[in-house]
């Protein structure tokens, strides 16, 4: 709100812009700070989640973090991707047809056989 009444006031010396900016940075910085937070959140929940075969909880976990980056313009795109082709970490018959292994995981979790 400062910023932007500074602004409007026609107030825009090297000063003021140098805090703008300033701002603008630390913004920034948090958002990049929480985005690795759920980067690594998911990536580690995906890896422990292939580790105990739970292969659906892993693939949810990695579609949200490509869905995190959409177009693929991040590094960490790359490096869920990999991730999510790692057959330890989700197998090949789940990346083809996870609705399929959604819904018997959904079973077993209301006692369905």
């Amino acid at each position: 709100e400062k910023i932007q009444s500074e602004r409007e006031n026609g107030v825009v010396d090297a000063t003021t812009r140098a805090k703008h900016l300033d701002s603008l940075m630390k913004v920034a910085r948090l958002i990049d700070s929480e985005i690795w937070r759920r980067f690594d959140n998911r990536t580690t929940y995906a890896q422990r989640a292939g580790k105990a075969k739970n292969y659906i909880g892993a693939h949810d976990s990695l579609v949200a973090v490509k869905l995190m980056f959409p177009g693929g313009l991040d590094y960490r795109y790359d490096l869920a991707d990999e991730l999510f082709r790692n057959k330890k970490v989700v197998s090949k018959k789940v990346r083809k047809s996870p609705d399929k292994y959604r819904r018997k995981a959904l079973k077993r979790m209301e006692g369905g056989s």
